[in-house]
């Protein structure tokens, strides 16, 4: 408990995830406990109610809260789909970036998945056609056939 009176500043990265239904409840106790000497810097590019969450953070801390923005995103946001395999770089498919879907990209998925399903789909048939010899076998040796 000590060490919490040295602290001037505790940075909130993602700090959406006060909304989590798991994880929120102890975002909002630390920033209940926190000693009022404490600053807060929030972070979040995804807070659905920005304003109405400072409000709360503003009367709980009995502070003013400033509410700062951008539209313009540093860093730029890829979409990408995964299905499985060995190959790293050729099992990421990249289907939107820069804002822009990008209909090629998703067809390259969709045939990936359509050979991870067959590869699946093979690999049961085979393990079914292993478990009916499996059941055979043993009759065999009763002489039950050959």
């Amino acid at each position: 408990a000590d060490i919490v009176k040295d602290v001037e500043w505790v940075v909130f990265d993602e700090v959406h995830y006060v909304n989590d239904r798991e994880r929120g409840v102890v975002w909002e106790e630390v920033i209940i406990m926190l000693p009022k000497h404490v600053g807060i810097v929030m972070l979040s590019a995804t807070v659905p109610n920005v304003r109405e969450f400072a409000g709360w953070v503003g009367k709980t801390k009995r502070k003013r809260v400033f509410v700062t923005g951008t539209t313009k995103r540093p860093v730029p946001l890829e979409h990408e789909l995964y299905f499985g395999g060995d190959d790293s770089d050729k099992d990421f498919h990249l289907v939107g970036e820069k804002e822009q879907f990008l209909p090629l990209g998703y067809q390259k998925a969709l045939k990936a998945k359509e050979r991870k399903d067959m590869g699946i789909k093979a690999a049961l048939l085979k393990d079914q056609g292993l478990n009916k010899q499996e059941v055979k076998k043993p009759n065999a040796g009763r002489g039950g056939g050959s």
